[in-house]
């Protein structure tokens, strides 16, 4: 779990660091980021879901499991999606090492 932890906590940095840019470019406040994402949520678009998973997984650290479980199973390094194997596949020691990447 620890190696899991800590490329959870890269991953917020990099998402934290991404929404800060793109807050500051678009002239956006966080109530209004907010705000967008309730409505989001509450349109129960798909195409929304999938942004909003995102910035869920920095959030808390089960949503970034089941993201990167996802991801994973997407890739078909991970087991079956629908079992409780935890996932630690694909990973190496240092976590994500270019956040350009994401």
């Amino acid at each position: 779990m620890c190696r899991n932890h800590n490329i959870y906590r890269q991953y917020c940095a990099i998402v934290e660091q991404k929404l800060d840019k793109f807050m500051e470019e678009e002239g956006l406040s966080p109530d209004a980021i907010f705000a967008a994402c309730e409505k989001a949520m509450a349109s129960g678009e798909a195409r929304w879901m999938t942004c909003l998973d995102y910035l869920t997984a920095c959030t808390d650290y089960n949503a970034f499991i089941d993201l990167a479980f996802d991801h994973a199973c997407m890739l078909g390094l991970g087991g079956d999606p629908d079992s409780d194997e935890a996932w630690d596949a694909g990973n190496d020691d240092e976590g994500v090492k270019d956040p350009d990447q994401i």
